[in-house]
């Protein structure tokens, strides 16, 4: 993982003279192997002031259509069977969340309206990058609509992120919190894409699954 890496960076920098603090280990993994799977990370939001459903809901359908779904099981199963990339020589996609808004207790399914909404926000960007479904949902929907700062989502204030090999649905028992969000994983090319074109990708946004369990291999470095 990235955090790893970056600590084994540190290490090295900190330690010049110790020659095994140069290296560090990596597992390499056949991307398109049928085992491996990129897994999407959900979001839970809470402790926002001054928030009104009927003012979000106005908001969002300024840029998405909102339909108001039976439940929360069938609005997972909407987003999930949602056929995510419709055209990939023009990287044409559908762009759709699934809210869940504790206020009111009811669930609502996001179709983006507008799939060049980003273009004026990331003009430097690539294409691929703009298009990221965790890159809208968090300019548009938690900048915009919510007023989450860039710097509040970095630090993860006002965002609780779950990820695993199911949905966190126990989570929507607790009070605490005022929506969740439910997104599909990024396609496995645009993650290709994203780093071919020097570009990292946005936070919290894969999960690959299964992990490497750790500590089976270590590399051990005498001081």
């Amino acid at each position: 993982g990235h955090h790893r890496y970056k600590s084994v960076l540190k290490f090295k920098e900190e330690h010049p003279e110790l020659s095994e603090a140069k290296y560090t280990m990596c597992c390499f993994i056949n991307s398109f192997h049928e085992g491996l799977f990129v897994l999407p990370i959900d979001r839970f939001v809470f402790n926002l002031r001054d928030v009104e459903i009927n003012r979000i809901l106005t908001q969002l359908k300024e840029y998405f259509e909102v339909e108001e779904v039976k439940n929360v099981n069938e609005l997972i199963e909407k987003v999930d069977s949602t056929q995510v990339m419709i055209d990939k020589t023009i990287n044409l996609k559908n762009h759709v969340f699934g809210m869940y808004s504790f206020l009111n207790k009811r669930s609502y399914f996001l179709r983006l309206k507008d799939n060049n909404i980003l273009n004026e926000y990331y003009p430097d960007r690539t294409d691929i990058y703009r298009k990221l479904d965790v890159n809208i949902l968090h300019k548009i929907v938690f900048n915009s609509i919510l007023g989450i700062s860039e710097e509040d989502q970095f630090r993860e204030a006002h965002i609780e992120y779950t990820k695993g090999s199911k949905r966190a649905l126990d989570k929507l028992k607790d009070r605490g919190y005022q929506f969740a969000f439910f997104l599909n994983a990024p396609l496995m090319r645009e993650i290709f894409l994203t780093s071919r074109a020097g570009e990292t990708m946005p936070q919290k946004s894969t999960y690959f699954y299964p992990k490497v369990y750790s500590g089976l291999v270590i590399n051990k470095i005498e001081r």
